[in-house]
């Protein structure tokens, strides 16, 4: 099937635009269900979905000292003497910017995601002054992006055994929810409630100025104009009540196409 046409469903206490083949328009799986594998690539919008944004995308080259052992570290970190535990040193990355939440994220360094402390330094190995070094990606609030590094050096190597300094390039990207409140995502829809949330604007209406109602007969969505002009006339269909109005000397005969969505 070729899905190709747009279609918004909103019933059952959801919001959804979706494609559809064109051969078969009442189609609506993916607004029961969006997240099968086989609807998911239909989905355009879905108001049971988080939607999130690129908070930071930016490439730097990192930069790493050389550690020595027995000398101190930095920060929280001291170089260890025994081959049991690793030294770490914390670098924050992309200045003070700050969130008001963790956000998700990954990064690259040399081209090599970080998805959990990746060797990138080993000298020495089969000897015994052998010496690493890694690197672990961690996302908070302030800093955003954090780089721990972590530097071992072998019990037996001898004091002053140089990690030498290293650089490569490196990637972070992090994600962060439009809106940092708990359960509100970019566009909500509530049916039960009567609310419809995009980003910080939330209409209630329950409010006392109703910017929604809720009709039992569905919500009209015309399918094209609902004014015509002729012979120095005007036409205006009323989509919710069915009816029109003529103003002035109308002759023509214009009906509007209206599609009820339950």
């Amino acid at each position: 099937m070729a899905y190709t046409v747009p279609v918004l469903d909103i019933y059952n206490n959801k919001a959804s635009c979706y494609l559809v083949d064109p051969s078969n328009l009442a189609d609506d799986a993916p607004h029961a269900s969006p997240l099968t594998a086989a609807n998911l690539p239909r989905v355009l919008f879905h108001s049971d979905l988080a939607y999130y944004q690129a908070i930071i995308d930016q490439t730097i080259t990192a930069s790493f000292p050389s550690r020595v052992k027995g000398a101190a570290g930095s920060g929280t970190a001291t170089v260890p003497t025994t081959n049991l535990t690793a030294a770490y040193v914390d670098h924050a990355l992309f200045g003070s910017v700050t969130t008001p939440t963790v956000p998700y994220g990954f990064a690259e360094y040399g081209g090599v995601p970080l998805v959990e402390p990746y060797m990138v330094q080993e000298i020495g190995l089969g000897g015994a002054d052998v010496r690493r070094r890694w690197l672990e990606i961690r996302f908070g609030t302030s800093p955003i992006v954090t780089i721990r590094e972590y530097f071992w050096f072998n019990t037996f190597a001898a004091s002053g055994v140089t990690l030498p300094a290293i650089s490569a390039s490196m990637r972070a990207v992090a994600f962060q929810k439009v809106i940092a409140t708990v359960g509100a995502d970019l566009i909500d829809f509530n049916g039960a409630a009567n609310t419809f949330q995009f980003g910080k604007l939330l209409l209630d209406g329950a409010s006392a100025a109703r910017l929604m109602r809720e009709s039992a007969t569905g919500m009209p969505v015309t399918a094209g104009r609902t004014i015509d002009f002729s012979s120095g006339g005007v036409r205006i269909w009323n989509p919710y009540t069915g009816t029109y109005a003529d103003a002035g000397t109308y002759s023509g005969s214009f009906t509007p196409t209206i599609r009820r969505v339950e």
